[in-house]
């Protein structure tokens, strides 16, 4: 009976997570929207991006995050074509 408990505990926490996410997702992209509509450019938005993230992961697992940011990059790198790069 436990087991069964904790499988469906943690399948109302993929459900809230997955609404979270949904919720954090609509928000970032309305916010980058905002930044697009302002004609900040793309660049700045996504430095502005890179340094709420890095605000974002002081209590998290950090190992876990830049793992997850590895792999983004990688697959960033390989999908883009060589093209002048803004610092």
């Amino acid at each position: 009976m436990t087991d069964r408990n904790d499988r469906r505990l943690l399948e109302l926490a993929a459900q809230v997570d997955h609404q979270d996410l949904k919720h954090a997702r609509t928000a970032i992209s309305e916010a980058v929207q905002t930044a697009r509509d302002a004609w900040i450019p793309k660049h700045l938005i996504a430095q502005a991006l890179a340094l709420e993230l890095q605000a974002c992961i002081v209590d998290e697992d950090a190992s876990a995050v830049v793992s997850f940011l590895r792999h983004m990059a990688d697959t960033i790198d390989e999908s883009t074509p060589d093209k002048p790069r803004h610092h």
